[in-house]
């Protein structure tokens, strides 16, 4: 992985990498049975479990609030909207249109 990723600030927000989605394509492109490759349907897994609990609270958020105020004075349900588009591990999705 780039050393600009490895090392950035982890106090900012994460920006996805082009850098990053090549390495993950090419491992892709390589032997399936690796470990990496492995490593990656693992944090693919995770990614997809992470999107499927936000469709799911926003999903029950929206039947038993409707779109009043969230929790803490949050926008509620047009909050959970905009963090249920965001995917976990973005390039793990993207390198795959390379391969």
């Amino acid at each position: 992985m780039p050393h600009s990723v490895l090392d950035r600030d982890l106090s900012r927000r994460y920006e996805p990498s082009e850098q990053v989605e090549a390495v993950w394509a090419e491992i892709y492109r390589g032997d399936q049975r690796g470990e990496e490759v492995r490593l990656g349907e693992a944090l693919t897994d995770v990614g997809e479990l992470v999107w499927r609990w936000r469709n799911d609270h926003l999903t029950a958020t929206r039947r038993a609030m409707g779109s009043k105020q969230g929790t803490g004075g949050s926008a509620g349900v047009a909050w959970l909207e905009k963090r249920a588009t965001k995917s976990v591990f973005p390039e793990l999705w993207t390198a795959r249109g390379r391969v």
